[in-house]
């Protein structure tokens, strides 16, 4: 038998998203639940899929295993059903839904029972076990599917094609408080498979507006678009839904997956937030966002999501915003491995100075006038300048203003590589005198009252 395994993103939540619920259902031909014709039509055939819904913020997993006779027809595609108003941005990486007939598409669904919205993967006609997994935002709901062999119709051939026998009954509702709403559970609902609902973890409101016009706005010039930008963190602060922690590096032009993901904590939703440049074979090319309201560091978590994980992740530029209520001196970038003995991220002396950008390392740090690397290239510490309350700073701000370059250690195999950025800022002494000042009087009425 021939098996090929086609892994559009083999993700399956990051570190932030611990695994909530894994439901296993299978169907099969014969009389099990699947309709099939010719060879397919037999005890053999059978599909089975396997979700994965995270516990905390992160995407739900989908996984389909696709088997047909090693003796009959390969596999030519299979179509999943999707919601009516799911869109490519909801599965990573992207693709676009389409609705799909017996009549349409050069009648390359022959006998489909009826029309449906869904996502075609096609592959090159001769697999027998076909395995397809993916991540989207969407929990799975009750649908449907179809699939058909390498037969041109025109060709004279019969075509052998199958789909699953509840196929025509209409789906349940999806939302939990409608009326006939069932759960996702390892039995198929009336021969029915787990696919993407129309509702998210964490339902969406007005903040996922202000997600994208940030990340719209990253992609130009920070400083020139600070204003906007600060109108489109308002109103993602408004109301941010807990998944909106998650970053997956995708080309947003291409759809080209840099094999990973980014994550903080959900209480950071409003003051972190990463759009991505650009991705090619060897490195991702981020801009990043952070606002400090505390002296607390600011931790993103970077996980691999594929044996085919770019090497390089590149900060082109950042907008950090000084909300603390005192004044800075100087800032630090640290990174922290995971598990393992390898170093699993470092800093790059050598391609940040050849990047572009003016010293002393080749990426731009006013009004900061110092910077170095440390401790075996896993930390930068930058000095000599100060950050006013209030103020945002921009490393890295403009296009002949260079890139700070971190090489990772993907690995081919999982566990993949985790490691996380951390930031912290430095106050000026006299603020944080005062600072100090102010907790010891706070200590000390706190005792008074006592």
């Amino acid at each position: 038998m021939k098996a090929l395994t086609t892994v559009l993103m083999a993700a399956v939540c990051i570190t932030a998203a611990a695994q909530g619920a894994v439901y296993n259902g299978k169907l099969t031909g014969g009389g099990g639940g699947i309709y099939a014709t010719d060879g397919w039509n037999s005890t053999l055939t059978a599909f089975t899929y396997t979700v994965t819904v995270p516990e905390g913020p992160g995407l739900v997993h989908y996984k389909y295993e696709w088997t047909v006779p090693s003796d009959s027809h390969g596999i030519s595609h299979l179509i999943i059903e999707v919601s009516d108003d799911f869109t490519c941005e909801d599965i990573v990486p992207p693709m676009a839904p389409d609705t799909y007939s017996a009549e349409t598409q050069g009648s390359s669904n022959p006998d489909m029972p009826s029309p449906m919205f869904g996502i075609k993967f096609d592959s090159d006609g001769g697999e027998f076990n076909w395995v397809i997994e993916f991540d989207s935002t969407r929990l799975p709901t009750w649908g449907d599917f179809y699939s058909k062999d390498g037969t041109d119709p025109a060709s004279g051939h019969i075509p052998v094609y199958a789909f699953n026998d509840g196929f025509t009954i209409v789906d349940p509702p999806s939302d939990p408080k409608d009326p006939g709403y069932v759960p996702p559970n390892n039995t198929p609902y009336q021969n029915k498979i787990l696919v993407p609902d129309t509702r998210i973890p964490e339902p969406a409101t007005v903040a996922l507006l202000g997600l994208g016009m940030l990340a719209g706005l990253m992609r130009k010039n920070i400083r020139r678009n600070l204003s906007l930008w600060i109108v489109a963190i308002s109103l993602g602060a408004m109301a941010l839904p807990a998944s909106a922690g998650v970053k997956v590096l995708v080309d947003p032009i291409s759809g080209e997956t840099s094999g990973w993901q980014a994550s903080w904590e959900s209480g950071l939703d409003p003051y972190v937030d990463i759009a991505v440049d650009s991705v090619d074979s060897q490195a991702v090319v981020i801009q990043k966002f952070a606002e400090f309201n505390l002296f607390k560091p600011i931790l993103i978590t970077f996980t691999q999501t594929s044996a085919s994980a770019v090497s390089f992740i590149v900060i082109e530029d950042e907008g950090i915003t000084n909300s603390s209520g005192v004044d800075w001196t100087d800032f630090h970038f640290e990174l922290l491995d995971g598990a393992g003995d390898v170093k699993d991220a470092v800093f790059v002396p050598a391609k940040t100075a050849a990047s572009g950008g003016p010293g002393p390392i080749g990426w731009y740090i006013g009004p900061f006038e110092q910077a170095a690397f440390a401790d075996s290239d896993t930390v930068l510490n930058v000095w000599d300048g100060v950050v006013a309350d209030g103020g945002t700073w921009f490393p890295g701000d403009g296009a002949q203003d260079g890139q700070l370059w971190i090489d990772v250690n993907p690995k081919l195999e999982r566990p993949f590589t985790t490691f996380t950025l951390k930031e912290i800022p430095t106050p000026e002494p006299a603020s944080a005198a005062l600072l100090g000042l102010g907790m010891l009087v706070g200590l000390a009425r706190r005792r008074r009252l006592d």
